[in-house]
């Protein structure tokens, strides 16, 4: 029986960034959906209690949105740190809650959401660099560097990293240069060939 091949590191960055994107696209068109619900709704759901926000209640919502979502798009829907703590989505209820779902809001939890996605693909790729050995770390963050068209400014500090750790440092560095080159290549149709250099 022949052997798959793995994919690089580099590609599976590029995948968890892309899965990560849509995933957010996702869950941004479904949270906004709470401003089309009527009051009782609201209610029914827990986002509300009395008339008021209910904190847990919108917490609980958004988690059980980002938990069906997550599965859809190859991430994992049992790993907690996909979700937003209670206590981000506390202070946006006394930030923003007052006057019931608002736009507001809605834009500000879906930020909350965005952004603790963001971190934690970001944590993992780090992690998943700083565990390989220092030459094959640093093939895979000159791959990345080279699809975000830095292989000049960033091969030479590449080049003459000397441990894992330092290579997780020079790969963290690129990180938000790859998610936005990630984002530009979905939006211009051509993240499978940025995949395929991967």
């Amino acid at each position: 029986m022949a052997e798959t091949k793995q994919p690089s590191v580099a590609y599976q960055a590029i995948e968890m960034l892309r899965n990560n994107k849509q995933y957010g696209d996702a869950l941004a068109d479904s949270l906004r959906d709470l401003k089309k619900y009527k009051p009782e709704q609201l209610e029914e759901k827990g986002v509300t209690k009395g008339g008021n926000i209910n904190a847990e209640g919108l917490w609980a919502y958004a988690n059980k949105v980002a938990e069906e979502l997550l599965g859809r798009h190859n991430l994992d829907p049992k790993d907690p740190r996909w979700k937003a703590s209670y206590q981000a989505i506390s202070s946006l209820v006394k930030q923003f809650g007052a006057k019931g779902v608002t736009s507001d809001l809605v834009e500000a939890l879906i930020g909350v959401y965005l952004q603790t996605a963001t971190q934690y693909v970001a944590e993992k790729d780090q992690q998943i660099v700083a565990t390989l050995p220092t030459d094959q770390g640093k093939k895979t963050t000159m791959k990345i560097a080279e699809a975000t068209g830095n292989n000049v400014v960033y091969g030479p500090w590449i080049n003459g990293a000397t441990d894992p750790t330092e290579v997780a440092g020079i790969k963290a560095q690129l990180e938000g240069q790859l998610r936005e080159k990630v984002n530009t290549a979905i939006a211009t149709g051509t993240i499978d060939d940025l995949l395929k250099a991967a």
